[in-house]
């Protein structure tokens, strides 16, 4: 890892390009860890395609024992997960005390990296990134607190391996289009963090179970179900249970319930012979002309459309269902 190691003295134009190289030897490894850097070589390349220059990764690394940074210089920003422990993160910016589940990111400049306590050794992922959108997704993110509580996901801790693995110089794939996929997976990575900040905090506020809900839904969904209902399986006034399913799903409950209807709908046109008379009934609709009509208004054409329009598209189209979200329709 040593010829890694160079500061922006050892390269001659890297200030004038504005990509300091990652400085090493201010941030030894801890014995045991791992940690990848990458190439000086790769990341001018990045630096200048049309599909990296926004945003790519430098380094990342898994410390699985206290790192013990007093200070080093740190060339951009750095996204720290901790997974077990608790790790204390200090920089001009904030001193910030991560425990797992927490997510933080740490500006350029003077930083210090230490394990909180010597009862349960830190472990924890973190992914250096550069990129001319850098401060964007930054902002988009908005750790207005300097820590988030994201919680343990196996999801998320899949996504930083990926991207230590990509800086595997084992691998014998090491090539620009390997790291323009990495650059798309830092993305993904880096815009899930505000999602699942909001979706633990509905967790504590919110006292329902969509996943019972939806079920509920299903099971009524050839009769008739009213909004009291759902709000007592939830132990919520119809008032509470409304506005809670609306800030959950986007929809409000009975609209989404409409639109199970009509999906279910459209998979009886799919797949069987009934009549649109019959299909009316069966998704709850006793009424052929008003089903007719809210069909319509959702997907944008009749039912009876729809089904000569997937027959003519033949039987591998049969199993695709129209958007009811889908820009221009009404919802």
């Amino acid at each position: 890892m040593d010829i890694l190691a160079h500061t922006s003295a050892d390269m001659p134009g890297e200030e004038e390009s504005g990509i300091r190289d990652y400085p090493l030897r201010e941030y030894p490894i801890p014995k045991g860890c791992s940690r990848f850097i990458l190439p000086t070589e790769l990341r001018r390349m990045l630096h200048g395609h049309p599909l990296g220059s926004d945003l790519y990764t430098r380094a990342a690394g898994h410390y699985s024992r206290d790192p013990k940074h007093d200070s080093f210089v740190q060339a951009c920003h750095v996204v720290y997960y901790c997974i077990r422990g608790r790790m204390r993160l200090r920089s001009a910016a904030a001193d910030r005390l991560l425990s797992p589940g927490d997510i933080a990111i740490s500006p350029p400049g003077v930083s210090a990296l230490a394990a909180a306590s010597d009862e349960t050794p830190p472990s924890f992922y973190w992914v250096a990134f550069s990129g001319n959108l850098s401060a964007a997704y930054i902002q988009f993110i908005d750790l207005a607190d300097n820590v988030v509580s994201v919680g343990l996901h196996p999801e998320l801790i899949a996504q930083f391996e990926t991207l230590c693995g990509l800086h595997d110089l084992q691998l014998a794939s090491f090539s620009v289009d390997r790291f323009i996929n990495g650059a798309n997976l830092l993305r993904v990575l880096l815009t899930s963090i505000p999602l699942l900040v909001s979706r633990k905090a509905n967790e504590k506020k919110d006292r329902i179970d969509l996943g019972r809900i939806r079920g509920l839904m299903a099971q009524r969904l050839c009769g008739g179900l009213r909004l009291e209902e759902i709000a007592r399986a939830s132990n919520l006034s119809p008032y509470h249970f409304a506005r809670t399913f609306k800030r959950r799903t986007g929809v409000a409950p009975m609209r989404y319930f409409t639109r199970m209807r009509l999906q279910q709908a459209c998979r009886l046109l799919d797949t069987t012979a009934l009549t649109i008379k019959q299909i009316s009934v069966t998704v709850g609709y006793p009424d052929p002309q008003y089903f007719s009509r809210s069909f319509r208004q959702t997907f944008g054409l009749a039912p009876h459309a729809y089904r000569n329009r997937t027959a003519r598209a033949g039987p591998e189209a049969t199993n695709v269902l129209p958007d009811p979200v889908k820009k221009g329709a009404r919802q």
